[in-house]
């Protein structure tokens, strides 16, 4: 973990507050899954927060966090994507009796 003054902190804190919402619109964008991108958002400001003193300068704050929310978006989309096909390889479609429901015709 990175030690940083109670300035930077201050500064780093706001910026988050600042884009914030935008960081969720592009997890969102990318997830689509509330919840998910929540989780995406986090992780990006924990991530951001250990990393910050790989951003020179704070000017270029927003889209150095907005690429980190994005690359971490993808990372959660590529876990979910592993988890579905690691049950579908344990448990294939083909094995699972689902019940088919006369929707009316």
């Amino acid at each position: 973990m990175t030690i940083v003054s109670e300035n930077d902190k201050e500064k780093f804190c706001d910026q988050i507050r600042i884009y914030r919402n935008n960081m969720f619109r592009i997890a969102m964008g990318v997830l689509r899954n509330s919840v998910d991108a929540e989780d995406a958002v986090s992780e990006s400001i924990v991530n951001a927060y250990e990393h910050i003193e790989t951003l020179r300068d704070y000017s270029k704050f927003r889209p150095w966090v907005m690429r980190i929310t994005i690359n971490e978006a993808y990372r959660v989309a590529k876990k979910e994507i592993i988890m579905i096909y690691g049950v579908m390889e344990i448990c294939p479609i083909s094995h699972l009796k689902i019940n088919q429901m006369n929707y009316g015709a």
